[in-house]
């Protein structure tokens, strides 16, 4: 499960770009169109196709009406992203939670 700290910009920045990108892609977008369509500038779509932006909630919007996408779906693409990014470190971390269960130290909780 997802928590707030999972939704550091940092982290929304580097899951989110490689989605625009390939969503672009798709679309057979330059990021010039793009960003002409959502209002924005070309600089800003290479900024967060590079991951060294995080968008906007109505930046998120705008680029998915532009992409053919609804947010929902945008929405459910990157938390996916984050889900699959964290994955392998939550598997670990509840792991090490089992381990603690099974102990006989009483100061283990």
């Amino acid at each position: 499960m997802l928590t707030p700290k999972d939704f550091d910009p940092k982290r929304i920045a580097k899951d989110f770009g490689p989605i625009l990108k390939k969503l672009r892609k798709e679309n057979k977008l330059t990021h010039k169109e793009l960003a002409r369509r959502a209002g924005c500038s070309t600089k800003h779509v290479s900024e967060l196709e590079r991951s060294n932006k995080a968008p906007s909630f109505s930046t998120f919007l705008k680029l998915g009406c532009c992409l053919g996408i609804t947010h929902i779906e945008f929405l459910d693409l990157l938390l996916k992203e984050i889900e699959s990014a964290i994955g392998d470190n939550t598997e670990s971390i509840q792991k090490e939670d089992l381990g603690h269960e099974n102990s006989t130290d009483p100061s283990v909780s």
